[in-house]
């Protein structure tokens, strides 16, 4: 499949005709560094792999001695990973172009966001500071400061000022709006949540992904208190946005597949819960009576 493959073949490439074939991605770097047929440039998150031309030759060679229903179903495969490799670098020309990618733009946020994915938060927060100092006015630079201290540090009251500060700087920035959103979410706060999220939809966030946050929201917090008095109006509102997220997803979509999963998910999450709390509330229904 891979030599049917159009796309230059990278770790993502691979990653894609091993989840279609139904083997483990490493079982297939292992088998490959037992071979001498390709060569792999590691970069770390990811690498390049690179078929010697004579190995391409020896396995299209193979491949003509299959079937044509079985030679159609290995081209078909590489289609859709080669569709998907498509889509990949869409996202990352849109990437490049966008403003998150105005948010790193300096040595110092380069630093912090190869400090965060080495996992060194210490190290990640210092540069996000040091980046600030040079450029206090970028608002992409603060969403991408605020995500960081909101999902990696977990210290949401720290990040919802800055959050804050980016959205005031550009008010279109859809990124920032969804950023201060899953802040107040957070900090248990639906109702500035909705009001953020809204504006992120407005400015052109995907309504699947806005629904989808709101009914995540509305889950957790239900699950916080879920014997309170507003516990069930708040999973029957998750499902309603859950099931709107999965309505209106678009499959153009890159994130598409992820999201739609945890639509799925989290409908699941809050039919579990909601069993959990009629049967305790049946349970205590009965324990009256029978004490009455």
């Amino acid at each position: 499949m891979l030599v049917n493959v159009v796309n230059p073949v990278d770790g993502n490439c691979v990653g894609d005709v091993c989840q279609e074939v139904g083997i483990q991605h490493i079982e297939f770097q292992s088998s490959l560094d037992e071979t001498y047929f390709a060569t792999l440039t590691d970069f770390g998150a990811s690498y390049d792999l690179e078929i010697v031309d004579l190995a391409k030759e020896f396995f299209r060679q193979k491949l003509r001695k299959f079937s044509s229903a079985e030679v159609d179903k290995l081209k078909n495969i590489a289609a859709k990973v080669d569709n998907k490799a498509f889509g990949r670098q869409q996202v990352e020309r849109e990437y490049k172009l966008d403003r998150v990618a105005d948010g790193f733009r300096s040595q110092f946020a380069k630093a912090a966001k190869i400090a965060t994915f080495k996992g060194d938060l210490s190290s990640a927060k210092e540069n996000f500071e040091l980046a600030l100092l040079d450029e206090p006015l970028n608002a992409a630079l603060k969403d991408r400061y605020a995500l960081f201290l909101l999902h990696h540090a977990k210290r949401p009251l720290d990040a919802k000022p800055i959050a804050e500060k980016a959205v005031e700087l550009d008010p279109k920035n859809s990124d920032a709006s969804l950023t201060l959103a899953l802040i107040h979410y957070e900090l248990n706060d639906l109702n500035a949540g909705d009001k953020a999220i809204n504006v992120a939809k407005i400015n052109g966030k995907p309504g699947t992904l806005c629904y989808l946050r709101q009914g995540m929201a509305r889950y957790h917090q239900a699950r916080r208190a879920p014997y309170s008095k507003d516990s069930k109006e708040y999973l029957k509102q998750a499902e309603l946005l859950l099931e709107n997220s999965l309505k209106s997803a678009d499959q153009k979509y890159f994130h598409y597949e992820k999201n739609r999963n945890d639509a799925r998910r989290y409908l699941e999450m809050v039919q579990k819960l909601r069993f959990q709390i009629n049967r305790r509330d049946i349970s205590a229904g009965n324990a009256a009576q029978q004490s009455s």
